[in-house]
This record gives structure tokens, C-alpha cells and sequence, in this order.
């Protein structure tokens, strides 16, 4: 669907990855993404928050995103910075766009750490005034108050042994008791458990368990640190999408449901939305900004990709705690016009297809 940015650095850099690449270096990313784009890809995805990503410099991805620009392509960026530094991650995903004269998309639009809580208004101001600007910007975002990732996310400095860092990043998220963690393959037992539940277990802090999962290969975390009111402006937006962000398997609610639950709690609960609004937000939204032009709406001559739904009924039911829950209300899936789903079993018909470009 998107070429990898962190992939091709890791082709080109090998282990070496974790620096600022050299122009050659850059020039052989260009070809390979230049590649992937005449195969059939969308665009260029960058995980900026990630070791491989985090390394690259912003003249490096202007530079990557002229090539897929000249394709028709999109940029997709998981922007350098969730929290403290948001706004500065989210300026330089705009100067991208602008630079590199090619639509920005933000996945997964958030405000993750204390400082930065209630500041939902400004960063829509900042991206509605690129887009008068001449910026084409979008963005989507999940219902929970919660994020999924690596525990060495909580410590952008990436100092993992420096105590200091760590009291701070994990303040900096609203406590260690907000860090719920999902699978950690040296420590078993920690999963399940709070950063706070797991030092009270041990007699020490959660500083010093924080190290010694990282020192013993990492674990996957889930972390709430987020508030609704600030995910209520972004949906808000007319350019911000409903997407779970999830994955078959991921220890988050949002794989099994996102999309029931935007339709229950924030359509037919709160009224924030209208029907109408979240579905264009799921389906029309989404499949406009891929430039897929027979996806996501039910109109003669499109493929018939259908969900059909109680909106009376439809609840999300999965957790924190059973991530994987199937929603209720869903009666009937449609995949290219073949039943996928009745009632609350798969039918087995499996014909979904790989996508590409309708350039």
C-alpha cells in the first residue's frame, strides 16, 4: 500500500541505520521508493518516532517526497513527535508538504503527554491555516484515550539509562500506573500489569523496571495518556478520518473496535457526529484521499464493498483487558459484492484484492 520509509533506510544503511544519511545514500532511497511507486504504491509512509525514522533528517524526507510527489503520490507520516514536541513534529510534516509540493496525511493525529493536553484547537488551527495556505492536509484518529507502541517511545531522548529521563517520560505521560504492559517475551509476567503495579510487586520503582525491560530487549506497551475532549476536536475536523490503527493479534481494543465505537459512543451517545459524518469519515474520506475512484461510496459502477449495520445496536465490546471482542450490530459484510459476513460468523468467501493507484 506505502513504501516504507524506514524499510528502504534500513536497505540502504543496513545496521547503520541510526544516523543522517549521506546524499548518495539518499539518492539510492529515491530509487528504490521511485521502485516501489511504479509497482503500485500510494505513496511514502514514515514512522518519525521510531530508531530508524527518528534518525532522518528533514532535508532527507523533502528530498523522498519530491520523488513520490512527482508520481501523484502522498506523503503518510506517524510525525517525530506525540507529545511535549508535537507542535514542532507537526510543522515539520507541513514544511514537507509545502517544500516538496505533495499532499501530507498525519496518521493517528494525537496529543499524548501532559503538557500538551487541551491544545487540540491550536494544532487544527496550524493545519487549517496550511491548508489556506496551499498545503493539502489530512489526518485520521482512533477513539481511545489510549496509545499502542514500543515502551521506548515514553523516553523520546532515548537516554533509556538515564533515571532522570525515565521520572520524566513517564510524568511527562501522567504516571507510571498509565503504563499498561501487553507482552514482554523476557518478563512474562510483567504483561498485564502497570509500570506502578509491577515496582509495588518487586519493591522498587518504576523507574528501575522501565530500564530493566529495556536493557532485557523491550516490551510492547499500552498507554493512556490522552483526553477525549482533545480527540472531540479532531473529529470534529471535516479532514480528519476514523481509522482503528490496529493490527490482528494487537493487544489494544482499537483492531476490534474502533469503528463500532466512534458509531456508538460518539454518533449515537453523544451526537457529535451525525450518521452521515463518521460514515463519509470511514469510508468516502479515506478512499478520495487514496485517489481510489470506484471505493467508498454506494453508487452505480463502484465496487460494492458494503457494511451493513444496526445503528441502533452497533457497540463496540472489546477492551483493554480482552482486546479482541467482536463488536455487536453488525448483521452483513459485502467484499466486491460477495457476502463475507452473516450475522456474527465469516461466510469463508474470501475475495478482497490487493489495490493500487487509479492514477
Amino acid at each position: 500500500l506505502l513504501v516504507g520509509h524506514a524499510t528502504v533506510r534500513q536497505l540502504v544503511l543496513g545496521r547503520d541505520a541510526n544516523r543522517a544519511a549521506s546524499e548518495a545514500e539518499i539518492a539510492e532511497m529515491a530509487q528504490l521508493i521511485e521502485r516501489g511507486l511504479q509497482e503500485g504504491a500510494f505513496g511514502l509512509s514514515t514512522g518519525l518516532e521510531y530508531d530508524v525514522g527518528y534518525a532522518s533528517t528533514t532535508e532527507e524526507l523533502i528530498a523522498l517526497a519530491r520523488v513520490v510527489a512527482r508520481h501523484g503520490g502522498l506523503y503518510v507520516s506517524h510525525i517525530r513527535d506525540e507529545g511535549d514536541r508535537m507542535l514542532e513534529a507537526l510543522e515539520e510534516a507541513l514544511r514537507i508538504g509545502r517544500e516538496a509540493n505533495i499532499p501530507v496525511h498525519i496518521s493517528h493525529i494525537k496529543l499524548a503527554t501532559v503538557s500538551v493536553w487541551g491544545k487540540a484547537r491550536e494544532v487544527v488551527a496550524r493545519i487549517e491555516r496550511a491548508r489556506r495556505e496551499g498545503v493539502d492536509v489530512t489526518a485520521d484518529a482512533y477513539p481511545y484515550e489510549a496509545w499502542a507502541s514500543t515502551i521506548t517511545v515514553l523516553v523520546p531522548s532515548r537516554r533509556h539509562e538515564d533515571p532522570a529521563a525515565v521520572a520524566k517520560g513517564l510524568e511527562d505521560v501522567g504516571g507510571a500506573d498509565r503504563v499498561l504492559i501487553t507482552n514482554c517475551s523476557a518478563h512474562p509476567e510483567y504483561e498485564g500489569k502497570t509500570l506502578q503495579e509491577i515496582a509495588r510487586e518487586r519493591g522498587t520503582t518504576p523507574v528501575q523496571i522501565y530500564m530493566e525491560i529495556v536493557r532485557d530487549g523491550g516490551a510492547s506497551v499500552v498507554c493512556r495518556s490522552m483526553r477525549e475532549s482533545d480527540l472531540r476536536v479532531f473529529y470534529r475536523q471535516p479532514w480528519v478520518m476514523v481509522a482503528s490503527d490496529g493490527g490482528i493479534g494487537m493487544r489494544h481494543p482499537r483492531g476490534a473496535g474502533a469503528f463500532p465505537r466512534v458509531l456508538a459512543r460518539y454518533v449515537r451517545e453523544q451526537r457529535l457526529l451525525t450518521l452521515e459524518d463518521a460514515i463519509r469519515k470511514m469510508t468516502g474520506l479515506p478512499a478520495a484521499r487514496l485517489g481510489l475512484r470506484d471505493r467508498g461510496l454506494i453508487r452505480e459502477g463502484f465496487a460494492a464493498d458494503l457494511v451493513l449495520f444496526d445503528p441502533r445496536r452497533i457497540q463496540d465490546r472489546s477492551t483493554f483487558r480482552d482486546p479482541h471482542l467482536l463488536p455487536t450490530g453488525v448483521e452483513y459484510v459485502f467484499v466486491n459484492g460477495q457476502l463475507v459476513w452473516e450475522r456474527d460468523r465469516p461466510t469463508g468467501e474470501r475475495p478482497g484484492r490487493a489495490l493500487k493507484p487509479s492514477r
